[in-house]
C-alpha cells in the first residue's frame, strides 16, 4: 500500500519520509515573513526503525544592509545619521548563528518554536573594534513586566500590571542593596502563604484516621512541598536586595548565553538603547532569559511604544526594533539614574552612529 500526504510543522517543513508501509513525496511550501531569506540545513531524523524522516531547517541569513533594515524599519537612519557609511564594514555577529542554533537545537530535541518565535530576530551585527565594539539587532518587542523595589512599590496593589503577566518574577539579574527597612510585599505575601499551606497540610494530615488516607496524602503532601517551595524561592534575595520594575524603569532582557561569553559578553548593568521609529530609547540590559529568544523590553519602555502593551499584549509584533548594547562601556551600579544613562547613552551612540537629534533622543 502507497500512501501520499502532505506533512507540515511550523517553521520546518517535512519534504519524504519513506518507511516499509508510508512514504510521502510531495513537498510543502513554507508562508515566510517578508524579510527571510532561507537557507536550506538537511536534517534526517530517525523516528523508529521502520520510519525515516528527512527535514528541511530554514535557517534565515542575517540582513546586512540599509535597503534590507528599512524594510523592517524605514526611519532607522534617522536616529543612526552615519548608518549607511557603516553598514559596509559592519560584521554579522557569531551571536547570530549561536542564536539559531539554539532555535535548531530544541526543535530536533522535540520543542519546536511557533513560526513568530522562531523567525524574532533579523540580524546581529557589529559595528567597531575593542572597547568600542558595538552590537545592533532587529527584532519585535515582548514585554516584561519583572522586578520589584520595596522603595518605590510597598503594597502588592501597586504590582498589579506586573501580575499580568503568567511569567512574573519579583528579582532580575541586576539589583543592589536594599536601601530601605520596609520589607517586600512580595516577600510578605510569599511567607504568609507558605504558613497558610503548611498549617492546611497539617490539619490535613491529622485528620487521616488510617494508613489508608495516609497513603492517600503522599501525593497531596508532594503537592504542598512543591508550592511552598516555589514560594519560598527567592527568599534571600527579596530580603537583602531590590531590583529594578518593569512599569518604571527603562531596560531590555537579553539571552542567557550572552552573559557567560569570553568574547564580547553582554552583562546585566550594560547601557543600551531601543530604536523604535526615529526614536532612541537609552535603557540598561538588566536580566537575561531563554538563549533563543530575544526582543524583550521593560514595560516602561513597551507602553511608550505602544500603550497596549502589556504582561499579555506584546509592543511589536513585526520586527520594528532595534537593539543596541555597548558591551564594553562602564556598566551602572547600584540604584540607576536614568538621566545620566541618558547622557551615557547619548554619547554612545555621538561615538558610533553620529550625533542624534535632541528630537530622535526620548527623555524619562
Amino acid at each position: 500500500m502507497n500512501t501520499r500526504s502532505i506533512i507540515s510543522l511550523p517553521l520546518v517543513f517535512i519534504l519524504t519520509c519513506v518507511s516499509l508501509a508510508f512514504s510521502a513525496e510531495k513537498s510543502v511550501t513554507p508562508n515566510l515573513p517578508d524579510w527571510v531569506k532561507p537557507e536550506e540545513e538537511p536534517w534526517i531524523s530517525q523516528k523508529s526503525s521502520y520510519a525515516t524522516a528527512t527535514y528541511i531547517i530554514l535557517r534565515p541569513k542575517a540582513l546586512t544592509t540599509l535597503e534590507e533594515l528599512q524594510k523592517l524599519n524605514p526611519d532607522l537612519p534617522k536616529a543612526l545619521p552615519n548608518l549607511a557609511t557603516l553598514l559596509p564594514n559592519a560584521r554579522v555577529s557569531p551571536k547570530f548563528k549561536n542564536f539559531y542554533d539554539e532555535k535548531i537545537r530544541r526543535f530536533k530535541a522535540g520543542s519546536p518554536l511557533s513560526d513568530h518565535d522562531f523567525f524574532d530576530c533579523a540580524t546581529m551585527l557589529e559595528f567597531g573594534k575593542g572597547e568600542h565594539k558595538v552590537l545592533l539587532w532587529q527584532s519585535d518587542m515582548d514585554v516584561d513586566t519583572d522586578g520589584s523595589d520595596p522603595l518605590r512599590f510597598k503594597t502588592l496593589e501597586q504590582y498589579g500590571a506586573a501580575f499580568t503577566s503568567h511569567s512574573f518574577m519579583p528579582v532580575l539579574s541586576y539589583g543592589w542593596a536594599k536601601d530601605t527597612s520596609d520589607s517586600n510585599p512580595i516577600l510578605v505575601r510569599n511567607d504568609a502563604n507558605a504558613k497558610s499551606l503548611r498549617r492546611l497540610q497539617k490539619v490535613l494530615n491529622d485528620a487521616a484516621a488510617n494508613a489508608e488516607e495516609q497513603k492517600l496524602l503522599k501525593k497531596i503532601n508532594a503537592l504542598f512541598e512543591t508550592q511552598i517551595d516555589q514560594y519560598g524561592a527567592h527568599r534571600s534575595d527579596l530580603a537583602a536586595r531590590a531590583f529594578p520594575l518593569a512599569e518604571l524603569d527603562p531596560f531590555i532582557v537579553v539571552p542567557e548565553s550572552w552573559k557567560n561569553l569570553k568574547t564580547d559578553p553582554v552583562m546585566p548593568g550594560t547601557l543600551a538603547a531601543v530604536v523604535v521609529k526615529d526614536v532612541i530609547y537609552p535603557c540598561i540590559v538588566a536580566d537575561t532569559g531563554d538563549s533563543h529568544k530575544t526582543g524583550e523590553a521593560s514595560l516602561k519602555i513597551a507602553k511608550t511604544v505602544n500603550s497596549a502593551a502589556s504582561g499579555s499584549n506584546r509592543a511589536l509584533t513585526a520586527l520594528g526594533a532595534t537593539y543596541i548594547v555597548f558591551p564594553h562601556a562602564a556598566r551602572v551600579s547600584g540604584r540607576v539614574d536614568y538621566k545620566i544613562v541618558r547622557e551615557r547613552v547619548i554619547a554612545l551612540m555621538t561615538e558610533a552612529f553620529g550625533a542624534p537629534g535632541p528630537e530622535h533622543v526620548h527623555a524619562w
